[in-house]
């Protein structure tokens, strides 16, 4: 699992986001605290992280923040090429009755984090959205590179 674990970080990374620890989600960190500590390179199941873009200076709430002005958060892109368990989404705040729905290939979801579980991954974003790390990792490989180094040329 930590071999699996090190190649989110790494591939995040690769594609020009940072990731941040943002605390668990009982006692999250302060945004301010968050930029303090600045990227991390290692993950820890139930921790809730942040994915921001890599920007001259990840220690700066305001340099990440201007960067996201005019730009979306990182998207990940559902796979396709597995027929069963892309993961699953039902709506935060939908009581137990409501049902979950399976992800579809080729569907869109904005994250602006994660947070590790046991055998899935949990996409922090709009709806409540869980996928198998298999998927994932997958997934990741499609995220789009949208970081300050692409729209300046800088390597």
């Amino acid at each position: 699992m930590e071999g699996i674990i090190q190649r989110i970080v790494e591939m995040i990374n690769s594609k020009g986001w940072n990731i941040y620890y943002q605390g668990k989600s009982d006692e999250k960190f302060s945004e301010e605290n968050m930029y303090k500590m600045g990227p991390v390179k290692a993950l820890e199941k139930y921790i809730v992280y942040r994915i921001l873009p890599q920007v001259d200076e990840p220690y700066s709430q305001t340099a990440v923040e201007n960067f996201l002005k005019n730009r979306r958060h990182p998207t990940i892109t559902v796979p396709f090429g597995f027929p069963n368990n892309l993961g699953r989404k039902k709506s935060y705040g939908a009581g137990p009755a409501e049902p979950e729905c399976k992800l579809c290939s080729g569907e869109e979801i904005p994250i602006v984090g994660i947070k590790l579980l046991d055998k899935e991954i949990q996409l922090i974003a709009a709806t409540e959205t869980f996928m198998p790390y298999n998927v994932f990792l997958l997934a990741v490989g499609l995220l789009q590179d949208t970081t300050e180094r692409q729209a300046t040329g800088k390597a």
